[in-house]
C-alpha cells in the first residue's frame, strides 16, 4: 500500500515519535511511506530511511491566516500522489485534509483528550463546528490507545461505534533497560519528571509537592529533575526562587539522555491534567521506575493505584508527597511495584503488538473501502 502520514511538524514529542515508529514499521513490511509535514520542522534526523516531505517552510506558517494556503497545497499534494490510505495524526490537520475536498481513503489517528473534550470557549465551539463539518466531509475512521478516550470521541460528536477502532500504545522495551537488582536509598532522593513544559502538563505542581515534603521531613535530602522545554519555564523558574527551592527542584532543559537520568532517579512524578496514552509513564514503568501522578484519564488506564504506581486526587499535592514517602519508607514495597509495573508494560504495552495491530487495521480498512 502507499501510505501517507500527514502531521503539523515534527517536533520532539511522544505523538511525532509513535508516528515515526509506525511508519518505520509498515515502511519495512514494504509498504510506500511518506510522511508529509504541514511544516517543515524535523527535529528526528534518526528516521532517515522514511521519506519525509512538507508543505510549508516554517517561516511561511502563520496560523490561522495560512489556511486557505494549506488547504490549496494539501490538495495538490494528495492528488499526484494518489496515496491508498491516508492517516492523520493531527487534530488541525484533519480539518486542513478534510476542507481540500479531496476523497481519500482517511484515518485519524487521536493520541489526547484535547481534540475530543473542548471547553465552551468562542473558539473551542468554533473547532467543533469544524470538526463536524470535516467528518461529515472525509467520513473517516478513529484510531485510538484506550476505551475511555473511544467513549470520548464517540460523545464528542457523530461517530460510529465501529469506525473508532482502539490499539494501545506500546513501547519499544528492549531500549529501556530494567535493572532486577532491588533498589536501595542513599542520602539523596531523586525525582524526575519528563515532557514539554507548559501549564498543562502539570510540572509547575512540582513546586507544591516539594513544598509538602519539605514541611514534613524537614531533613530529607529530595531534588526533583525536570526534564524538558517549553512556555511554562519561566513561572516554574519564578516560584523556584520565590520558594528557596533552587537546591529541591531543577530544570534540566531537553536531554538526548532523558531514560539515562530517569532510569538513575527512584520515582517519576507525573502530574498531567489528562493524556491520551502517557507513553512517557510507560517508559518509566519499563526503567522500572514507581510513578506517581493523577488520577486522570489517560494515566488511570496505564496505573492501577497501589498495584504498579500511586494515584493521587487531581491538584492533591499533600497526597502525591504523602504517597512519595510513604514508597520511600517501604523499600519492600517499593521494588514491588518496580517489578509490576515492568511486568505490565511487557505484557500489554509492547511495540511489537501495536505495530501489528496497525498494520492490520490499516490493511482491513483499505480493503473494506475498496
Amino acid at each position: 500500500m502507499k501510505i501517507i502520514f500527514f502531521v503539523h511538524s515534527l517536533r520532539k514529542g511522544g505523538a511525532e515519535r509513535l508516528l515515526l515508529q509506525i511508519a518505520k514499521y509498515i515502511f519495512n513490511k514494504g509498504h510506500e511511506i511518506t510522511v508529509l509535514q504541514a511544516v517543515n520542522f524535523d527535529e528526528y534526523q534518526e528516521y532517515s530511511e522514511i521519506k519525509k516531505e512538507y508543505l510549508l517552510d516554517s517561516k511561511e506558517y502563520n496560523w490561522p491566516y495560512i489556511f486557505p494556503q494549506l488547504v490549496k497545497k494539501y490538495r495538490k499534494y494528495i492528488q499526484s500522489k494518489d496515496p491508498d490510505l491516508v492517516c492523520v495524526f493531527s487534530p488541525l490537520m484533519i480539518i486542513i485534509a478534510a476542507f481540500s475536498f479531496v476523497k481519500t481513503n482517511t484515518i485519524h489517528v487521536i493520541q489526547g483528550y484535547g481534540s475530543v473534550v473542548r471547553t465552551g470557549s468562542m473558539k473551542q465551539f468554533i473547532y467543533k463546528i469544524l470538526d463536524r463539518l470535516s467528518l461529515s466531509i472525509l467520513k473517516y475512521n478513529v484510531i485510538v490507545p484506550t476505551e475511555s478516550l473511544k467513549k470520548a470521541c464517540l460523545k464528542y460528536i457523530s461517530f460510529k461505534d465501529s469506525d473508532i477502532k482502539v490499539i494501545p500504545s506500546g513501547i519499544d522495551n528492549s531500549q529501556l533497560v530494567f535493572n532486577r537488582k532491588d533498589k536501595e536509598f542513599d542520602n539523596q532522593i531523586i525525582i524526575t519528571m519528563l515532557g514539554t513544559i507548559y501549564k498543562e502538563k502539570g510540572q509547575r505542581y512540582a513546586i507544591e509537592a516539594v513544598k509538602h515534603i519539605k514541611k514534613t521531613n524537614p531533613n530529607l535530602d529530595i531534588l526533583v529533575k525536570i526534564i524538558g522545554a517549553g512556555s511554562d519555564e519561566d513561572y516554574i523558574n519564578k516560584k523556584i526562587i520565590e520558594n528557596g527551592l533552587e537546591k529541591n527542584v531543577s530544570l534540566l532543559g531537553r536531554r538526548d539522555n532523558a531514560f539515562e537520568i530517569i532510569s538513575n532517579s527512584h520515582i517519576f512524578w507525573h502530574l498531567s491534567e489528562s493524556e491520551g496514552m502517557p507513553l512517557v509513564v510507560m517508559e518509566a514503568m519499563a526503567l522500572g521506575i514507581p510513578v506517581i501522578g493523577f488520577n486522570v484519564r489517560g494515566v488511570n488506564d496505564v496505573i492501577k493505584n497501589g498495584s504498579n504506581g500511586y494515584l493521587a486526587e487531581f491538584k492533591d499535592m499533600n497526597a502525591i508527597a504523602s504517597y512519595t514517602i510513604a514508597l520511600i519508607n517501604d523499600v519492600e514495597n517499593y521494588n514491588r511495584v518496580r517489578m509490576d509495573a515492568r511486568y505490565k508494560i511487557d505484557q500489554i504495552y509492547n511495540t511489537e503488538k501495536m505495530f501489528l495491530n496497525y498494520e492490520k487495521y490499516f490493511i482491513e480498512f483499505h480493503k473494506s473501502i475498496n
